[in-house]
């Protein structure tokens, strides 16, 4: 979270109040949930708007930020969705190479060791975020 965001301290009290970090470690996953709860919960704070803290406070309720459903056709969790797509999206492209790349490279058997390693590494996570980019567009298309 952006501490130049204009939200940035009724994001981090939201925070703060749900039990989510400000700042520190989110994971995805391999697997039939690939997105924590506690991220989505995190991402919809992320992408709260003026009108959205407004309302929080009118209601005095945070407690369904937590929702477990991603399904939820809430406008913040499809939100959410939204903005972790385009992260994912982001972090595929800022790598070197492809998956199909690193997966040729790994059928070199010329390859040192330490160099085979660091590609294992980065396979292995490109095909985490590819899993779990791809289950948020099965998400959003249901």
């Amino acid at each position: 979270m952006s501490k130049s965001d204009p939200l940035f301290t009724q994001k981090s009290q939201l925070c703060k109040q749900l039990g989510l970090p400000v700042t520190g470690k989110y994971h995805l996953h391999t697997g039939h949930q690939p997105v924590e709860n506690r991220l989505l919960a995190y991402l919809r704070v992320q992408v709260i708007k003026d009108d959205d803290i407004l309302k929080i406070n009118e209601e005095q309720n945070v407690d369904w930020l937590l929702n477990e459903d991603i399904h939820s056709t809430d406008h913040l969790t499809q939100d959410a969705l939204v903005f972790l797509k385009t992260r994912i999206t982001l972090l595929l492209r800022a790598y070197p190479t492809t998956l199909e790349d690193d997966e040729k490279l790994l059928q070199n058997e010329e390859l040192s060791l330490r160099r085979r390693l660091a590609v294992m590494l980065r396979l292995t996570e490109k095909r985490i975020l590819s899993s779990a980019f791809q289950y948020l567009i099965n998400i959003c298309q249901s």
